[in-house]
Parts: structure tokens; C-alpha cells; sequence
């Protein structure tokens, strides 16, 4: 099968620490929900890991458990995270890590003069300790984060099929009756042209 470099989901987290166990809890349900073409990597706790990870991909859904004292911080923390927005993004302060997620991400960005688009999960955790279980809360989050992102791959995977046919889609901006829209032509069989896609949302 054709690999989908495109689209990585990785996870941090020891999966014996507690509520750091997210990660890698919904990991290994997205492995059983997404396309094999769609790697899915554990990394464990060592966040320099990531840099080497964040080079020549698109678009990576990172996961992990976060630690905060702050009342009222939310139980699932979504954020989207690109060169443009690193430095004005909330991402926790107080990571379960030895290293700051932030810090790790300016790295990389330095190293590679790039960043892909990075979806952000995290899932914020209660207990940290060796053995513990997981809190009811991070229960609670594991299964809801699986579906959101299963759903957020299988759109970008749509969006990025052009079409089954070899030639692909070609747009081409026209004018009719003065109003300006965008066909879809066929490169590969022009007798069939033009023609409209079936649904025009983010193409």
C-alpha cells in the first residue's frame, strides 16, 4: 500500500506513569481505527525525539498528557500550532516532561527552518506517579480524543484525494455570465469536460 507521509499521529507518554499513559492509550486505538498508510508513532517521554519527527511531514496530530494547577483548565486541550502561531500559542507551560513541548517546537523549527501543521491534544492528567492508574477524568477523555481525530484524518485524507482518475483534477477559473467560479476538468479524459465537483467545501 501507497504510504501517506502527509499525516503522522505521535504520542508522548510512559504508558506505566499514571495519567501519561494517555498518549499511548489513544494511540493504540487509533492503530486499530486509521489507515495502515497512516503512521502512528510512540515516543515515549524523551521529547527530543520529536524534532527528528516533525522533518518533511504535513501534518502531525500529537497527543499527549499535560500537568497544570490552573482552575479551570480544560480536561481536553485542542490547540493548532504552525510557524506563525508558536509563539502567541498556549500550549501548557507545565509540561510531564523534563522538557517544555514549547521549547521543543522552537527547536525544531530552528533545525528544520520549517514546522508541519501540528494538531495539538492534550489530555490534562491528575496523578503522575509509577503505577498508578489512570484517573477517572483521563478515562473519560480517551475515547472522545480517539474519535475526534480518527474524524480529523479521514477529512484531511478526503480533501487530499483528487480523484480516481489517473489525470487527476486540474482547476481552471472561468467566467459565466459575468459571475467567476472554478470547474474541475479531467486532464486524462478531456471529452467529459467540464464538469463541477460533487461538493465544493475546501478544495
Amino acid at each position: 500500500m501507497t504510504r501517506q507521509p502527509g499525516i503522522v499521529c505521535i504520542a508522548l507518554g510512559n504508558p506505566h506513569r499514571g495519567d501519561d499513559a494517555a498518549g499511548p492509550h489513544i494511540l493504540k486505538r487509533l492503530r486499530d481505527r486509521l489507515p495502515s498508510t497512516i503512521p502512528c508513532l510512540m515516543l515515549g517521554d524523551d521529547l527530543t525525539q520529536l524534532i527528528e519527527h516533525l522533518r518533511d511531514v504535513q501534518t502531525v496530530f500529537l497527543i499527549d498528557a499535560y500537568h497544570t494547577t490552573t482552575a479551570g483548565a480544560p480536561d481536553i486541550l485542542r490547540l493548532e500550532i504552525t510557524p506563525h502561531t508558536l509563539q502567541q500559542s498556549h500550549l501548557p507551560a507545565i509540561s510531564s516532561h523534563n522538557l517544555c513541548l514549547k521549547q521543543v517546537l522552537e527547536t525544531a523549527l530552528a533545525l528544520h527552518r520549517r514546522l508541519p501543521f501540528i494538531v495539538f491534544y492534550g489530555i490534562r492528567g491528575r496523578r503522575f506517579t509509577h503505577g498508578a492508574p489512570l484517573s477517572p477524568s483521563v478515562q473519560k477523555a480517551l475515547s472522545k480524543v480517539t474519535d475526534q481525530i480518527t474524524a480529523e484524518v479521514h477529512r484531511r485524507l478526503r480533501l487530499q484525494t483528487i480523484s480516481p482518475f489517473s489525470g487527476g483534477w486540474k482547476m481552471k477559473p472561468i467566467l459565466r455570465e459575468g459571475v467567476s467560479e472554478t470547474v474541475f476538468f479531467r486532464k486524462s479524459m478531456p471529452h467529459l469536460n467540464p464538469v463541477k465537483p460533487e461538493r465544493s467545501e475546501e478544495w
